[in-house]
């Protein structure tokens, strides 16, 4: 166990130097991923952004004016400003007697697109805000606009301007 120098010998055999690159090869791919991941967000320069939130019913629409910021409460990420809000019909389901599912609409209800312009890092995966990623037809619960309570809508369009 120790040699004439009285330090402790061990010879390196195959299986120690095969242990060691397939533990360097672990660390550097785990590296690669949470930096790939942070360069996506923080060292790339941002892209200016539109993107559509759709809601099908949401009470007092109106509340919602062009030039109010648009943040996800969850992650703090912030979109932007609204850009366009363009109000319908409210779109709700329900079954009727016959067990029929019908569509309707609700008075003082309205379905609302919400245009934002704002800042963020375009990637072929997905958009970037805050170090989060977002996706085409990915609901974003939280969501809060002006002075409007969070609310739960739908991303339906993304844009690199």
């Amino acid at each position: 166990m120790f040699n004439s120098k009285n330090k402790l010998f061990k010879r390196f055999n195959i299986a120690d130097v095969i242990i060691i690159i397939i533990a360097v090869a672990i660390v550097f791919g785990l590296i690669y991923r949470f930096d790939r991941e942070r360069s996506n967000s923080l060292l790339k320069s941002s892209d200016n952004i539109q993107i559509s939130f759709y809601i099908e019913s949401l009470k007092d629409a109106g509340l919602i004016q062009k030039g109010d910021t648009v943040k996800d409460k969850n992650t703090n990420a912030v979109f932007g400003k609204v850009y366009d809000v363009i109000l319908d019909e409210s779109i709700d389901y329900g079954v009727n007697s016959e067990g029929v599912c019908i569509v309707s609409s609700k008075p003082l209800y309205n379905s609302v697109t919400i245009v934002v312009e704002g800042k963020g890092n375009y990637s072929d995966t997905g958009i970037f805000f805050n170090n989060t990623v977002y996706y085409l037809n990915n609901n974003v619960t939280g969501l809060t606009v002006g002075r409007m309570p969070p609310f739960t809508v739908r991303i339906i369009k993304i844009e690199k301007l």
